[in-house]
């Protein structure tokens, strides 16, 4: 009976394949299992065929036992499957690290520059992540807008008025509710417990209005916003920035107080760091918006944010605020830029350009990473050829191609691990170089670190990398036999000589286009320092002073006679004395705001002129203004002892003023109305032109030349309240001067903090953004350019070494050595050659994507792409000269008793 049951059982099932005959052996099993257990029944005194069933009845459904067995056996083969492949795994782990230990020099050379690769990579990606692709720190981001003065001819531009901004408000139907805020304010504020006298300190405060906190809805590290209701209702009460904090107030519980000038203020909040903005403001003072206010509709000096109605879009809020505006020109012709109103999304005002910086950057640093790809590949493969004989061998004995495969791909994936691992060294310093070096350049730079999301992008960057690298050589691996490792033993061509010529033209063609991106920076930044500044800024010292006392405050309704504005003419004027009496000072100056701060620019009425212009920069002076700046003087005459507070209104113009406004020269003597700056419309007086002056780059070196004006700032004591005093001096070092400086402020009034700063540095900093940039991507391509040179080095070296028989013949027939040194590097010249060919496309798309860096250069500019190209061919045929070398010194005897 058992036995017609398992012949019935084999009959239903197809015997062949593994799965047939482990079935076969699970019912020779089972048929064993229940013949002893009859046999032992049978035994006790039981007939066979009772037995027979009772056995069948007490094992069960056979069926069921012979499926549970079947489980049971495919789990233990995969247990066992699984020990061998980790077994396996192991083992080529410790053969790769033996291998890798066994070549020094390349282990090196891989595992460093893979780790520049990756770490560059992984820094940008997190920068392109953090600062460009993550949605704003703010609940509904994407409601969030900016609110621009739009002109009807021209583009929008960020500054609105107080007055207009407060109609915008009260008759839109698509804003759920707006702000306004200044950056630029730098109060006097007394930290708790500090001593009043010595512990002063100027603070970068930002001036906002009541539902500034309500439109942005940052998120808190501790404490709350300022209520609207709370804003010019009694207390003071201000918010501040996490790191303001965390820092100067020792994460003090909230609310606490502080001293603002003369006024006691409450802390109330402070704002989690990345949601901080503008990004580099510790203080925000919350005031309520006059727009009776004289000036509040001409005067352009505020910025302004907005929340969308949830049902509106941007498309409806331009229509709504147009007609508002629209509204505001037909009631008050008076009304400046009231035209339009542009509206924007905040993220894109925020970011600015910065996303086209990043994603630029970051194409540069995939070129790097693809160089040191190509860079490990092609000295992989090099190494791996020469292992190709053991290769073979292994294949000859048996070793199939998985396995080598395996144990090719394990190497590379060691090499990728050590470099990965080094290249999160590499990120994190990058990044802290971001942090120092690029806040100007990205919004948020302060806040970039390597998180989780950042992580994950350096895992698969790191993957990607390694078998990138591995690819190749782990192709030749597989592909070796004992015919072939023969062959080349004897000298033979590899089959490296065109992967390995492709792999070494891909990294020339990489370093072409970084090298011509740098070289066309490069060249823009020496044509735009060589610009003429129109002032020196060699050995001047800045002292900023704040008159935010109560005894400098102006009243504007007896504006100039007020105690306040005599008070500031005669502090400015003690402090000209009191600094011009420092041994070695030549000339003392000051202004409301030198050359490379930001000044005001305003409307003008040009006596005699109809129609629109351009406006002006507006600059009150005083002092030996012109003489401590090195200004020259063009026709005219400066301001002198006759011009004072009680005297004829006269001002000094720009060049490019002079040459715009009045075309036909007659431009001392002419007369000008500073309608924007100086109260408004009517109210604003004449001033007669007494001189003209050079054309001066207040701004940068890149920003065109604008008109001009200048006029006497104890004629205009209002803009008096912050100063920038300029003192220049011979025989003084820049640090003793700021030190005489400082002590003779102090003198002339010492509850003001003085902040000092050098000139020059200043100027520098105009650049520094061009200076990050074209550093940065010189520095790409000239680690391009090195890898590149190494892949030719490698290359030929290698080449070199396959034909040490070939060359020794050649030398015994009578070659001689510089045809053979000329062999080599005109190979290196054909791989390089190709190499330009190959990146001139990518070149020309990159040097296209910086136009807009570029200043006095054009991306086509001839002396860039020569220059480039030189430099690459000759680091080609340096790379060349050590092979060539050893080519030539190949001695025809050594090289045939070696060859055996």
């Amino acid at each position: 009976m058992i036995r017609r049951l398992f012949r019935i059982g084999s009959a239903s099932r197809d015997g062949s394949g593994p799965e047939g005959r482990r079935l076969e052996e699970l019912d020779d099993e089972i048929r064993s299992h229940l013949e002893m257990r009859i046999d032992d029944l049978v035994a006790s005194g039981m007939p066979r065929d009772r037995a027979e069933e009772e056995a069948l009845r007490r094992f069960g459904s056979l069926d069921e036992g012979r499926a549970a067995m079947a489980r049971s056996a495919r789990a233990r083969d995969r247990r066992l499957r699984l020990g061998t492949r980790i077994d396996a795994a192991r083992g080529d782990l410790r053969l790769a690290v033996r291998r890798l230990r066994r070549s020094p020099g390349f282990t090196a050379v891989s595992v460093v520059t893979l780790a520049l690769g990756i770490g560059l990579i992984t820094a940008m990606l997190a920068a392109v992540d953090q600062v460009v692709v993550r949605p704003l720190p703010y609940p509904a981001p994407e409601r969030l807008v900016t609110l621009m003065s739009h002109p009807e001819e021209g583009a929008p531009f960020p500054w609105v008025s107080s007055a207009n901004w407060v109609d915008w408000r009260d008759a839109n139907r698509t804003l759920e509710s707006t702000a306004l805020y200044q950056s630029g304010s730098r109060p006097i504020v007394q930290l708790p417990g500090a001593d009043a006298a010595t512990d002063l300190q100027r603070v970068a405060a930002s001036r906002v209005t009541r539902d500034y906190f309500e439109v942005l809805r940052p998120p808190f590290a501790a404490g709350r916003a300022v209520a609207p209701a709370d804003v010019g209702s009694g207390d003071l009460q201000v918010v501040v920035s996490e790191r303001f904090w965390r820092e100067r107030l020792a994460a003090a519980a909230l609310p606490t107080a502080l001293r603002i000038g003369e006024r006691t203020a409450l802390v109330v909040g402070a704002v989690r760091q990345d949601a901080a903005w503008p990004a580099d403001t510790e203080l925000w003072l919350p005031e309520a918006i006059d727009p009776a206010r004289v000036g509040a509709r001409t005067n352009i000096n505020w910025l302004a944010i907005a929340r969308l109605r949830p049902d509106a879009g941007l498309d409806q809020a331009r229509a709504d605020l147009g007609g508002v505006a629209a509204g505001i020109r037909e009631s008050d012709p008076g009304a400046i830029y009231s035209f339009g109103v542009g509206v924007e999304p905040f993220e894109g005002f925020m970011v600015g350009d910065a996303r086209d910086r990043l994603l630029l950057l970051l194409g540069a640093v995939g070129l790097v990473l693809l160089a040191v790809c190509l860079n490990v590949a092609g000295l992989s493969a090099a190494r791996t050829l020469r292992r190709s004989p053991e290769i073979a061998v292994r294949s000859a004995l048996g070793a199939g191609r998985s396995r080598i495969l395996a144990e090719s791909l394990v190497e590379h994936a060691v090499l990728g691990f050590v470099g990965g691992s080094m290249g999160l060294l590499v990120a994190a310093l990058a990044l802290d170089r971001l942090q120092l070096r690029a806040s100007e350049l990205f919004p948020r730079a302060a806040e970039l670190h390597l998180d989780p999301r950042a992580l994950t992008a350096w895992l698969l960057v790191t993957l990607a990398a390694a078998l990138a690298a591995g690819a190749v050589p782990a192709w030749n691996a597989v592909r070796a036999t004992p015919g072939g490792s023969v062959r080349r033993a004897r000298g033979g061509r590899t089959s490296l000589g065109r992967t390995g010529t492709l792999l070494v033209v891909g990294e020339v063609a990489a370093a072409v286009a970084l090298l011509v991106g740098g070289t066309l920076l490069v060249r823009s930044f020496l044509s735009l320092t060589a610009r003429d500044t129109g002032f020196d800024p060699s050995g001047v010292i800045v002292a900023e002073v704040i008159l935010d006392r109560p005894t400098y405050q102006v009243d504007f309704r007896t504006l100039p006679g007020d105690a306040g504005s005599l008070a500031r003419i005669d502090y400015w004027r003690r402090a000209v004395e009191t600094v011009a009496a420092i041994p070695g000072v030549t000339a003392v100056g000051f202004a409301n705001a030198l050359p490379t701060y930001d000044g005001g620019t305003g409307f003008v009425d040009i006596d005699g002129r109809e129609g629109p212009n351009q406006g002006a920069v507006y600059r009150a002076v005083g002092g030996d203004y012109f003489r401590a700046l090195d200004i020259q003087l063009r026709a005219g005459r400066p301001f002198d002892a006759t011009d004072g507070p009680g005297t004829e209104r006269v001002t000094v113009v720009n060049r490019t003023m002079a040459e715009l406004y009045w075309p036909g020269g007659g431009a001392v003597g002419g007369r000008v109305r500073a309608r924007s700056m100086e109260q408004v419309g009517p109210a604003a007086p004449w001033l007669t032109v007494v001189g003209v002056v050079d054309d001066v780059r207040e701004a940068g070196y890149d920003v065109d030349l604008r008109p001009q004006m200048y006029v006497l700032a104890a004629q205009v004591p209002q803009w008096m309240g912050a100063m920038q005093l300029a003192a220049e001096a011979d025989g003084l070092a820049p640090e003793q001067l700021r030190t005489a400086l400082v002590e003779a402020l102090r003198g002339v009034d010492g509850s003001l903090p003085v902040t000092t700063e050098r000139l020059d540095e200043r100027v520098a900093g105009w650049v520094s953004e061009r200076l990050f940039l074209t550093t940065v991507l010189t520095g790409f391509g000239a680690l391009a350019l090195l890898l590149s040179a190494i892949g030719v080095y490698g290359f030929l070296s290698f080449l070199v070494s396959t034909r040490v028989r070939e060359y020794g013949i050649r030398a015994a027939l009578g070659a001689d050595r510089g045809t053979i040194v000329g062999e080599v590097i005109r190979r290196s010249l054909q791989i390089v050659s190709l190499g330009l060919l190959a990146g001139a496309a990518s070149a020309w798309a990159g040097a296209r994507a910086l136009e807009s860096w570029l200043v006095g250069v054009e991306a086509s500019d001839p002396a860039a792409w020569t220059t480039a190209v030189l430099v690459i061919l000759t680091a080609g045929v340096t790379a060349a000269l050590l092979p060539a070398a050893r080519a030539a010194r190949i001695d025809p005897v050594e090289a045939l008793r070696a060859d055996g």
